[in-house]
């Protein structure tokens, strides 16, 4: 992978419907991920979108079972993989279809994200997030309450409950209806990519991690641990948060079955020189 670049899907090969209104108060674009063979998945989502449908753009998601590691775009994430598995002591056997695909989705989205002029912000949804009663009101509260000037990123969801009332953040002296605070992160700070605010600035901020050191890990895992530590400025979160999906709601990441991994990479899982003489001594 070259340094200091990102990793690269072809911008021609997924589909991108454009909205016909406004989208959210406060906010350039919307997008939902969602993979083309899974129209009940996108149907359920507009269902639930508190919006006219044609307020969101659709992004067609790369999807996992279609890669072969020797290729982009999945080649450019598989070595960091790999290396990381082997520097835990896990089998190195790269990632899950669903796992690739999720990260590679959410990087292409980054990448067209990055272009944008100075000042936008999008929100990204994926196509298992549901929302909180009276959305539109608490959200329209939210950017009322103002999100600081130069947002980064900002959770809108990410956990399996709703109204789940983020503990780790800094607050800042009210408790008053929503707010929008700085994520500490750390304990409880795990959430899934369901639904988020990003800038073209801290959409930049991602590609160049994703390419340095690297996107080595399960995307909510990696965005927690590298992609938004020390992101500038920094990382908030609405509370409570606005958006939530049940875990495993036909999930293509988690629960049974959706853990399949690459069989065409058995030449990329022969250990490195030296890997069998260190550990048999």
């Amino acid at each position: 992978m070259r340094r200091g670049s990102p990793p690269s899907c072809s911008a021609s090969a997924k589909r991108i419907s454009r909205p016909a209104g406004r989208p959210m108060d406060g906010i350039d674009r919307i997008w939902v991920i969602s993979l083309e063979r899974r129209p009940e998945r996108l149907r359920g989502f507009f269902e639930r979108f508190p919006y006219p449908r044609g307020r969101c753009s659709v992004f067609e998601a790369i999807d996992g079972r279609t890669l072969d590691p020797a290729e982009p775009p999945l080649a450019e994430i598989w070595e960091p993989w790999l290396a990381r598995q082997r520097m835990v002591r896990l089998p190195p056997r790269g990632p899950a279809h669903g796992e690739a695909g999720c990260a590679l989705s959410h990087l292409e989205l980054w990448r067209r994200m990055a272009a944008l002029p100075p000042g936008r912000r999008c929100v990204v949804f994926e196509d298992d997030a549901f929302f909180a009663d009276r959305f539109r009101e608490r959200w329209t509260g939210c950017v009322a309450a103002g999100f600081p000037a130069g947002l980064a990123f900002a959770w809108l969801g990410g956990r399996s409950r709703e109204g789940y009332v983020p503990v780790n953040v800094e607050r800042d002296g009210s408790t008053a209806g929503f707010r929008v605070h700085r994520f500490a992160g750390g304990r409880n700070g795990d959430r899934t990519t369901h639904a988020y605010l990003i800038s073209p600035a801290g959409a930049r901020q991602l590609c160049e991690r994703a390419a340095t050191p690297g996107l080595d890990r399960r995307l909510d895992v990696w965005l927690k641990h590298v992609g938004l530590r020390r992101l500038e400025p920094a990382v908030h979160t609405v509370s409570p948060l606005l958006c939530y999906s049940p875990f495993d709601y036909k999930s293509d990441v988690q629960g049974a079955g959706n853990c399949t991994h690459y069989r065409a990479a058995a030449r990329h899982l022969r250990p490195p020189p030296g890997d069998a003489v260190r550990r048999s001594g």
